[in-house]
């Protein structure tokens, strides 16, 4: 495994009695399994002790590399943050607070990627999960509806991955949130993805900082599988989108102002329409609009491709 030079790269956010152990048991699998490379630890904005102990921790292993924001970013904000920063060709996402035990997975996420081929691998987490029925359910659901509309089958998303650094230049830039979508770009791209039996240990200090809980998380998270599937289909042809609508905005008018011109030759006057005729004028002008839209949609894309 020490063929390649691997990143660990870990969020943190008011951590300070997990961090100091999260660093050591990374640390102590480096050195286990002879790897090259680094834990770069992302503090997002704590406002505990999580910087300091991290600092101290810094000086005294070489290993440890660690990124402040000076704003909290959220779990994906932190987590881009680490991947902009890591130079590892290999890179590693766990959580801080020991909900994974690192020991146990980077071996399991690095072998598929190292012994096997595949470009992306992502935990499954077996044993006693959240006993916050309504989180344990949503996840459930996020899942079937991932598999239903986009035929990837995973059973958890949000959980920790490992991946070739490659795979970073060739998917959407993450959004707020979009750490749960990271698998369906990657296999939208075309990679390879492996998914990993771990262990998981139920969290026994502090409390979960990142993400809103309970039914505050729905409409963020209706808006965002709605957003990701408008990219997912129409970002990389927006013709077929905006083309589309407008085709069919464009044709709808024409048919109202076909109706308007044999009304008009029949009975000799259309001013009792006048809505329709405003209506018949929209559905023109907004098609052709959508047309244009469309074109430089396309142009753009082509742009994009060259500049790559």
């Amino acid at each position: 495994m020490n063929s390649y030079s691997v990143s660990v790269v870990g969020p943190a956010h008011n951590e300070e009695t997990n961090i100091v152990e999260f660093v050591e048991k990374v640390s102590a699998t480096f050195h286990e399994y002879n790897l090259r490379g680094e834990i770069l630890v992302v503090d997002d904005c704590s406002t505990d002790t999580t910087a300091q102990l991290l600092d101290n921790l810094a000086r005294e292993n070489k290993l440890l590399k660690v990124v402040h924001n000076k704003i909290n970013k959220g779990l994906t904000g932190a987590m881009q943050v680490g991947f902009k920063n890591a130079t590892g060709e290999i890179i590693i996402m766990l959580p801080t607070d020991l909900e994974s035990n690192p020991s146990e997975d980077i071996p399991k996420l690095l072998l598929p990627i190292v012994e096997e081929g595949y470009e992306f691998v992502i935990g499954w987490r077996q044993g006693q999960r959240s006993q916050n029925v309504f989180k344990r359910y949503s996840s459930i659901i996020f899942n079937f509806l991932v598999a239903y509309f986009w035929k990837i089958h995973l059973h958890d998303l949000g959980w920790i991955k490992a991946f070739r650094r490659e795979v970073l230049s060739n998917i959407y830039t993450l959004r707020s949130n979009w750490h749960r979508y990271f698998a369906v770009f990657v296999a939208y791209r075309g990679y390879r993805i492996k998914e990993v039996k771990t262990n998981y240990y139920p969290r026994t200090r502090g409390a979960s900082k990142f993400g809103k809980l309970g039914i505050a998380r729905i409409p963020g998270a209706l808006i965002d599988f709605m957003v990701v599937s408008f990219h997912i289909a129409f970002l990389e042809r927006p013709m077929a989108f905006f083309g589309t609508t407008g085709i069919v905005f464009i044709s709808l008018g024409i048919c109202f102002g076909l109706y308007l011109l044999v009304l008009k030759i029949i009975i000799g006057a259309i001013g009792h329409k006048i809505p329709m005729i405003f209506c018949t004028m929209f559905l023109v002008f907004s098609g052709i609009q959508l047309l244009c839209f469309g074109l430089i949609g396309e142009m753009l894309i082509t742009i994009r491709g060259e500049h790559k």
